[in-house]
C-alpha cells in the first residue's frame, strides 16, 4: 500500500492536563483528550506541508508542554503552541546554511533540545527559546534515536551505515555524549541493527503523566494500558 494514503500514529508522547499527542507522518498532529477518548487533528496544511511531505517524523514536549516535531523533508524544528493552537518552525542548520535530514529528537531537564540526523551523523543541542544550536558532534554514523539519561548525558543510536552506506566489518555504535559541550564520552559496539526512534523522542515528567501507558499502532489506533 501507498504509505502516503495509509499513514497512521507514527509518534506519540504524553503531555500536560491529561493530553496524548501522536502525529501522522503524511497528514498531521493529534490531539487526544485520555478523559473522554475526544481527538482533535491539525492538519499539514497548518504547517505548510503539502500531503505528499512527510513532515512530521519524530515528536517530544518541552518543558511548558508545547509539542516539537523534526520534520524529514525540510530539516525544520516544529513547535506547536498548546495554547494557541499555532505552529512555529526553524531549521537545524550545518555548515553554510545546509539543511538535515532530522530523526531523532528529545528534550533535557534544562529545556534544550537535543537532534540527530541520518544521513550526516550529527547531535546537535539547542536552545529552544533563542532557536540557535549551542553545539553539535558530527562525523558519527547515520543516527535513529536519541535519549537523555538520569545523569544527564545524552546517547545517540547509530545505525551502522555512514551516508546511508553499510560500514563493513565495524559494530554498530551507541555513542554517550557530554551534555555541556557535545563531546563523545564513548562509543559502544552493540552489534548489528540498533534502530529506536519511536521509544527515545521524549524525556517525559512523571507529574505529568497517568499511571499506565499509552501505544500507538500504524493502523492509526491508540490504547490505553
Amino acid at each position: 500500500k501507498n504509505p502516503k494514503n495509509t499513514s497512521g500514529s507514527y509518534g506519540m508522547v504524553a503531555g500536560k492536563n491529561n493530553i496524548v499527542w501522536s502525529n501522522e507522518p503524511y497528514k498531521g498532529l493529534v490531539e487526544i483528550n485520555t478523559l473522554n477518548n475526544n481527538y482533535v487533528r491539525y492538519n499539514s496544511s497548518l504547517f505548510g506541508c503539502s500531503p505528499n511531505d512527510d513532515c512530521f517524523y519524530v515528536i517530544a514536549v518541552d518543558a511548558q508542554g508545547n509539542v516539537l516535531m523534526t520534520n524529514w523533508v525540510s530539516g525544520l524544528l516544529q513547535k506547536f503552541d498548546i495554547n494557541t493552537h499555532l505552529p512555529s518552525y526553524f531549521p537545524v542548520t550545518s555548515g553554510a546554511g545546509a539543511r538535515r535530514t532530522l530523526r531523532g529528537l528529545t528534550v533535557d531537564k534544562h529545556g534544550n533540545a537535543w537532534t540527530t540526523t541520518w544521513t550526516t551523523g550529527i547531535i546537535s543541542k539547542i536552545n529552544l527559546t533563542t532557536e540557535k544550536e549551542i553545539c553539535t558532534n558530527s562525523g558519527l554514523m547515520d543516527l535513529s534515536g536519541i535519549a537523555v539519561d538520569g545523569a544527564g548525558n545524552v546517547w545517540g543510536i547509530g545505525t551502522g551505515t555512514i551516508n546511508k552506506v553499510p560500514v563493513a566489518g565495524t559494530n554498530d555504535q551507541v555513542y554517550k555524549m557530554n551534555s555541556s559541550t557535545c563531546s563523545l564520552i564513548t562509543a559502544v559496539g552493540v552489534g548489528k541493527g540498533p534502530y529506536s526512534y519511536s521509544d527515545t523522542t521524549g524525556n517525559l515528567v512523571t507529574r505529568l503523566i497517568k499511571n499506565g501507558y499509552w501505544e500507538g499502532l500504524c493502523c492509526g489506533v491508540c490504547y490505553m494500558h
